[in-house]
């Protein structure tokens, strides 16, 4: 039997979303119900999210735009990321 291999340290600084020039677009669920949208831009090992171009609709005639904003992972519910880059076989 072979044990299986132990998952690599996690590291204090963010790291980079997406590969290259790669950035995602993505709704973060929040705790108190709200949902954000943005373009990823950098994550934590506690799930802390930075956001870019963040928009969230709070009525069907009120959006909110911000430029950047950033997320404690401690309120983060899930993160939909967009379909066509989840890689199924690494899942």
């Amino acid at each position: 039997m072979t044990r299986p291999r132990a998952p690599p340290p996690c590291t204090t600084k963010p790291t980079k979303a997406g590969v290259g020039s790669l950035l995602w677009d993505v709704v973060v669920e929040l705790k108190n119900d709200l949902s954000i949208c943005g373009t990823l831009h950098s994550v934590d090992q506690n799930l802390s999210i930075k956001l870019t171009s963040v928009s969230q609709t709070l009525s069907s005639t009120l959006r909110l735009l911000v430029k950047n904003c950033f997320i404690s992972g401690s309120v983060v519910i899930y993160v939909q990321l967009p379909a066509d880059e989840a890689d199924m076989q690494l899942l």
